[in-house]
């Protein structure tokens, strides 16, 4: 039995949605551990952003509750955040300018569950040669 890892994002409204109004994302990197006879994820992601209108000192993105944020580094260093409600909330050490491209990393981890908007899951699979 092999195992097939479905990812669902919708593109076109992931700038909105994910990092709040007035924030563009222009890059995402993403790596992943899986461990399907677990159903555990585990990785880190990589945001470019730059805010649009006027300057921002935390930044919000959409993450489900059930997975645990391990750190978020922002310049190499740690950063504080509050993730609650499937919202994660990361506090800045300073103001970044309207128009400054910057960036920042948030280490997860956990069980993905199936929604309805973007979602993460395992299926077993006969398919995959």
């Amino acid at each position: 039995m092999r195992y097939l890892l479905t990812i669902l994002i919708t593109l076109a409204s992931i700038g909105n949605l994910m990092a709040g109004p007035g924030i563009d994302l222009t890059y995402c990197r993403a790596q992943w551990s899986f461990s399907p006879d677990k159903v555990y994820i585990s990785g880190k992601v990589l945001f470019n952003f730059k805010p649009i209108a006027e300057p921002i000192s935390s930044i919000d993105f959409d993450l489900s509750n059930h997975l645990r944020v391990d750190k978020v580094m922002y310049h190499n260093t740690a950063v504080p955040f509050k993730h609650k409600a499937n919202q994660l909330v990361i506090t800045l050490p300073g103001s970044i300018t309207a128009g400054v491209v910057d960036s920042i990393e948030i280490e997860y981890s956990g069980k993905p569950v199936a929604s309805n908007f973007g979602s993460i899951g395992f299926d077993k699979t006969d398919r995959i040669a």
